[in-house]
């Protein structure tokens, strides 16, 4: 998470739910202001 927040990314994108819920926790527990999304509902928005 951290390392992504360097990047400047405002958003973890995951397809895996294992991981996602790890990453969520980790964002959570950094109080980052991060995103997280599944690609399934990236997809679906950006479809719409």
């Amino acid at each position: 998470v951290q390392e992504a927040e360097e990047t400047g990314a405002d958003y973890l994108v995951s397809i895996c739910p294992f991981c996602y819920r790890n990453l969520s926790d980790a964002i959570e527990a950094l109080g980052s202001s991060m995103k997280m999304v599944d690609l399934t509902d990236l997809v679906v928005q950006a479809l719409n």
